[in-house]
């Protein structure tokens, strides 16, 4: 029996954080075409009253909703955030690059943004070692 390829697109997400808000864009590669954005919006009011809203590519509202209160911080927001991508592209395959993504605030102390590098050096450490003990190279 041959195994049945099926094309799947590529999906990239870009996040900006900031001080009180999250902002996005998706965007789509379909099979091998060039780039389009898929959709973008953001979180605001974060630690006040956080809202996230999200458009469509021709700027038709995906989601314009009120949040819990209890949305105080970046990573409460990116939980948010992380459920309405999966309830939208659930399908997706989500592919990590080999060297980890840090992400930091500007808001973020001195030590925690060298903690986040730490646990991402360690991570990628960690990572190399098992594919080179697996024999697929660094």
């Amino acid at each position: 029996m041959t195994p049945v390829t099926l094309p799947v697109d590529d999906y990239a997400l870009v996040l900006n954080a900031g001080s009180s808000s999250l902002k996005f864009c998706v965007y789509c590669r379909p099979g091998e075409m060039g780039w389009r954005l898929e959709s973008r919006g953001q979180i605001d009011g974060i630690g006040t009253s956080p809202r996230l809203t999200a458009k469509d590519q021709a700027g038709a509202s995906m989601t314009d909703e009120k949040l819990d209160p209890a949305v105080r911080d970046g990573r409460a927001a990116l939980g948010v955030l992380a459920g309405w991508l999966r309830s939208k592209y659930g399908g997706s395959r989500v592919l990590g690059a080999r060297v980890p993504v840090i992400l930091t605030s500007r808001a973020d102390s001195v030590r925690a943004r060298i903690a986040s590098c730490a646990v991402a050096a360690l991570a990628a450490h960690t990572r190399r070692g098992t594919l080179l003990a697996a024999g697929a190279g660094a």
